[in-house]
C-alpha cells in the first residue's frame, strides 16, 4: 500500500499529554521539529471511518489582533 507524506503541527503545554501525543507518533515519524514531524502514513492508517482521537480540548485565538514581525 503506498504511504503518503503529511506535516503534522501541534502546540501543547500539558507534559503528560505531549508525551502521549509523541509516543503516538512516533512509529510514522520520519523527520522535522518536535512540535511540527513529517509521518509517513498509508490510507488505511488514516481510515475516515476510524474514531479521532482527541487528547485534549483546543481552545480559540482570543486576541483582536496579534503582529507577526
Amino acid at each position: 500500500m503506498p504511504r503518503t507524506l503529511y506535516l503534522v503541527a501541534y502546540d501543547i503545554s500539558d507534559p503528560r499529554r505531549l508525551g502521549r501525543v509523541c509516543r503516538s507518533l512516533k512509529g510514522y515519524r520520519v523527520q522535522g521539529q518536535k512540535s511540527v514531524p513529517e509521518i509517513w502514513v498509508t490510507p488505511a492508517a488514516l481510515d475516515p471511518r476510524m474514531k479521532p482521537r482527541c487528547m485534549g480540548q483546543a481552545r480559540t485565538f482570543s486576541a483582536s489582533h496579534f503582529c507577526i514581525t
